[in-house]
């Protein structure tokens, strides 16, 4: 009988590895969707980071967005164009004395460490749209509501600043849950 008990217990002690390491492995993919999809505009979500909109982006954040501005530049100008807005007629890069200086600078959008469960629009610095302000105040982010948001912010908040679509509803479950592993 007590042999029973103690394979019993190592089995499930076993199960509970497998368990732990398939989560830690849900986590690494989650953690690189969130990297590829949310990070350029959002920012890396890092450990303890202040939660205000003037941080500085980090060096490599930087290069990344310098090597896919042509990519980007693209995406917003045809989402603009799709929602019926009008793009700035100055080109993103204007030429200088003998440099060149980026007309904006990341991150984009709110730091998103801590947004699960946070209440919408509460990041301090952050210019939030009118549309967003009035349309989610009040709004707790939770699971349901950040599928919502990422699935199309602009059928929610029309004339928000969030251009970002993700229709892959798997996409959206493994970015939400890093979002709510980083409260």
């Amino acid at each position: 009988m007590y042999r029973h008990a103690v394979g019993g217990s190592l089995l499930v002690v076993l199960l509970l590895g497998i368990t732990v390491n398939a989560s830690a492995s849900e986590l690494g993919e989650a953690q690189a969707l969130y990297k590829k999809h949310c990070s350029l505009c959002h920012g890396l979500i890092v450990p303890d980071t202040a939660q205000h909109f003037d941080r500085p982006a980090p060096h490599r954040h930087m290069q990344t967005l310098i090597e896919r501005l042509p990519e980007i530049t693209l995406t917003v100008a045809s989402r603009r164009k799709m929602h019926g807005l009008t793009m700035p007629t100055a080109p993103l890069m204007t030429p200088s004395t003998s440099e060149e200086h980026l007309a904006f600078a990341p991150p984009y959008g709110p730091p998103l460490r801590g947004v699960y469960r946070r209440l919408a629009g509460s990041v301090t610095g952050f210019p939030y749209s009118r549309a967003f302000k009035e349309t989610l105040q009040g709004v707790v982010w939770t699971r349901e509501r950040l599928d919502v948001w990422i699935a199309d912010s602009q059928a929610w908040v029309p004339g928000s600043r969030m251009f970002y679509q993700q229709p892959d509803a798997e996409i959206r479950r493994k970015i939400i849950t890093y979002l709510e592993a980083n409260r």
